[in-house]
């Protein structure tokens, strides 16, 4: 038989987990990130992020999760989520993005309530949930043509 341990002191534990309301928070990333594969029907690569907010008060710990897809079209957000991070410069990235540098960086997010939908392709049902609309960070300047 297999024994996982938990902190069995911490009452988030043994409560529904709801999301947080929208707003702008501080928060932790907490895992390592890397490139996987999205869930059938999508073809694409994407990066899931799992941020750990580290606002003081009641949403302290809550986690909101993020899935950027790595296409031309949405690569933008994972740029925003390094420049807010401060883990490299827009110079810096022309190399390439260093995941490995963004766990425990603190990033600045606005955070919003996605409605309960139904998946169109799967039928699946989700409950109301949070999202993150933008990474916040100060845009570098730019030099002039």
């Amino acid at each position: 038989m297999a024994v996982v341990n938990v902190d069995a002191a911490n009452p988030a534990n043994f409560q529904t987990r709801k999301p947080i309301p929208a707003s702008r928070y501080v928060f932790e990333i907490a895992n390592d990130l890397v490139v996987t594969k999205a869930k059938p029907p999508s073809v694409n690569n994407v990066v899931k992020v799992e941020l750990r907010c580290r606002d003081e008060g009641p949403h302290l710990g809550s986690v909101v999760y993020d899935t950027i897809t790595l296409t031309p079209k949405a690569e933008f957000k994972l740029c925003h989520l390094v420049l807010a991070a401060g883990t490299q410069t827009q110079d810096d990235m022309t190399n390439g993005i260093e995941l490995d540098l963004l766990k425990g960086s603190i990033v600045e997010a606005d955070i919003i309530l996605q409605p309960a939908r139904t998946d169109p392709a799967t039928g699946a049902q989700y409950e109301e949930s949070n999202r993150v609309k933008r990474y916040i960070f100060e845009p570098e300047d730019t030099p002039e043509a």
